[in-house]
């Protein structure tokens, strides 16, 4: 189990800097957003360039905290 968590966490590194390697090579004038999400215990605290950005983080969030406790029912 713990080996597959490595290797998940390792090819969604990888694939991170294959987007951005693509995204410095085609170099569109193309306005890039960002935005993070800080998780302190249970809250999530957003931040973000614009509000459909946030609201994006919003509904991830919203999905990473049901999986979450999906998981947590199903490991039960």
């Amino acid at each position: 189990m713990r080996s597959e968590l490595i290797l998940t966490g390792s090819l969604l590194i990888f694939l991170g800097f294959i987007l951005i390697f693509f995204g410095i090579v085609l170099n569109r004038k193309v306005r890039a957003e960002g935005g993070f999400i800080l998780w302190i215990g249970p809250f999530p605290i957003f931040g973000g360039t614009s509000k459909p950005i946030i609201y994006l983080l919003l509904i991830l969030s919203g999905i990473f905290i049901f999986s979450i406790l999906l998981l947590n029912l199903l490991i039960r």
